[in-house]
């Protein structure tokens, strides 16, 4: 298949998910997505992951308003 990627280019990308690459909620981190989303996040250079599974807020990354 032919990546959308390679062809387009947006000033954000903003990936959603229903569980969380990392958390401190009583769920933690989810194992398959830091081997395996976390690196495709990485490589498109992801703006930002939103997920939904832990029902608080949590930022990994200083945030600059």
């Amino acid at each position: 298949y032919i990546c959308v990627f390679t062809y387009y280019r947006a000033e954000y990308l903003v990936v959603a998910g229903h569980y969380p690459v990392y958390s401190v909620a009583e769920h933690g981190p989810t194992k398959c997505l830091i081997d395996q989303v976390e690196p495709l996040l990485h490589k498109y250079g992801a703006t930002a992951y939103f997920s939904g599974h832990d029902h608080n807020l949590q930022v990994s990354h200083q945030i600059i308003i």
